[in-house]
């Protein structure tokens, strides 16, 4: 059995634990039960909504060497063959005690010097040459950049898609919260333009602050709102363009070939948007924390690169080049061999 341990507190939103059911489901495919254990119950509905029991330990998620003693008592983790951890917040001691009882891997997006057994880094940045740095002489078993990212099932088995000479459908995505408000600011802002004849298509996450005013626009405005959308990769297919966020959906458009836009509004997200950026693949028009014109070049951008049929089919090619949405399946089949061959 292998074990899950993932944070999914609201502050953090819900990527820990998508990848790692993700990595569950192939598991699953593979014979192999899974089982997660989260500090908080935020995600709980979640992990059994997809079929997988789930352990709460009523712990802060953001000192996790105070829950090691309750852990370790833990029948699942007694039970477990290896544990998968992914969390901001981990520290060197908490892995030093928990390799005491069993192999650790750990998803990793900072490349980090912890001292695990293996580490999973499927971000366009992951750099062996900096985890060399660390690790001088034992080196965790790594598994690096896109080719494992841990996509959902839908995005492992895309039809091929032409990139439309007429970019008509624009995707905006935003994030579950939404605490910038972006999404409400972006319809303001589309309010304030000359005619535009394009449709946009805003997926509203669950737990936005703002859904019951951006509803109000909806009739008005030449947009769209999608809530609870449980199959993304149909909406991203449909539309020519997307705006979004610099985290992991940026893998999921690049498997649906999409040409995007994105975004940042957290520091873990610099880094993946600049490499994106860097490598031509998308187009990055920064952070919306210090740019007072961040809505005004948003629309700036779409306009230039809707006009651009050439530079959009380019970059939806460099993209699927980088990511054909089977890292999930890749990375079970290699840690099944590592840890049960």
């Amino acid at each position: 059995m292998i074990l899950f341990r993932a944070d999914g507190n609201g502050t953090i939103g819900t990527g820990h634990i998508m990848r790692c059911l993700s990595l569950a489901d192939e598991f699953k495919n593979l014979g192999r039960d899974s089982f997660f254990v989260c500090a908080d119950s935020s995600v709980s509905e979640l992990i059994k909504s997809r079929g997988y029991e789930v352990c709460v330990l009523s712990t802060d998620y953001s000192k996790p060497e105070e829950e090691i003693e309750i852990l370790v008592k833990k029948p699942c983790f007694k039970e477990a063959d290896f544990i998968i951890v992914d969390s901001y917040f981990v520290t060197k001691n908490y892995f030093a005690a928990l390799r005491k009882e069993k192999k650790v891997i750990y998803f990793d997006d900072f490349c980090s010097d912890y001292e695990v057994d293996a580490i999973i880094n499927y971000n366009i940045y992951a750099d062996v040459k900096e985890y060399e740095k660390h690790f001088l002489t034992k080196k965790p078993i790594l598994f690096l950049g896109p080719s494992y990212a841990p996509l959902r099932k839908e995005f492992s088995d895309i039809s091929i898609r032409e990139t439309r000479e007429k970019a008509e459908d624009i995707l905006i995505l935003t994030g579950g919260a939404d605490p910038h408000h972006i999404a409400i600011n972006l319809i303001n802002e589309l309010g304030n333009r000359k005619k535009d004849n394009r449709t946009y298509h805003f997926v509203i996450g669950a737990m936005s602050y703002d859904y019951s005013q951006i509803k109000e626009f909806e009739g008005k405005l030449p947009i769209v709102i999608h809530k609870n959308v449980t199959k993304m990769s149909e909406f991203m297919l449909k539309c020519d363009i997307a705006v979004s966020a610099a985290g992991s959906t940026l893998y999921e458009l690049c498997s649906c070939k999409v040409p995007v836009i994105t975004y940042t509004f957290a520091d873990n997200q610099l880094a993946g948007a600049k490499a994106f950026s860097k490598d031509n693949i998308m187009i990055q028009i920064g952070d919306v924390r210090n740019n007072p014109g961040f809505f005004h070049d948003v629309f700036e951008s779409i306009d230039k690169l809707a006009g651009d049929y050439k530079t959009r089919k380019e970059m939806v090619e460099r993209g699927r080049a980088l990511v054909d949405g089977r890292g999930a399946e890749r990375l079970a089949k290699e840690l099944e061999k590592l840890f049960y061959e």
